[in-house]
């Protein structure tokens, strides 16, 4: 085999790539390079960029504590006792407002002021519903104290 030979089977069996789109990422990675060091270089206010933690803090406690009455639920359900079956429906809407709550809050919503008036109600409902039920179930006692905390949050926010 000469060298022609060796020359044109090593093109067929190895991908093409052109030089020009060698030059191409070559420019990319050069200029991803180059804005990582300019935002590394940039001081900037870490605190102004949400300064909703504690609101954020209240909705993960809710979504914490919510998801471990949820699992009481399911159990007493699953062993014939319904009931706590308004509490489900009241911790699922408390559920979905808190991970949209920490959604807006993280990311500085324009819209979290209208967020959190919603999740205020939504948090005084379920913890209204687990109230009645605190005395005899510890998950209805914790639920119902993360959620008097959410709400108080957000009524700071939505103020």
């Amino acid at each position: 085999m000469n060298d022609s030979q060796q020359k044109a089977e090593f093109e067929q069996s190895s991908p093409q790539i052109s030089r020009r789109k060698v030059l191409q990422g070559a420019a990319l990675l050069a200029a991803s390079l180059s804005v990582n060091r300019g935002m590394a270089a940039e001081e900037h206010d870490h605190a102004a960029m949400g300064g909703y933690d504690a609101l954020v803090e209240s909705a993960l406690h809710c979504t914490r504590d919510g998801n471990a009455c949820m699992h009481h639920l399911l159990v007493l359900a699953s062993n014939g006792d319904t009931s706590l079956a308004e509490c489900a429906h009241g911790v699922t809407d408390m559920l979905a407002i808190c991970d949209a709550l920490v959604t807006f809050a993280s990311h500085n919503s324009a819209h979290l002021q209208g967020v959190a008036a919603v999740a205020a109600t939504i948090s005084d409902d379920c913890e209204a519903v687990c109230r009645k039920h605190a005395d005899a179930h510890e998950e209805c006692r914790k639920l119902a104290d993360s959620c008097a905390a959410c709400a108080r949050e957000c009524r700071a926010i939505a103020a």
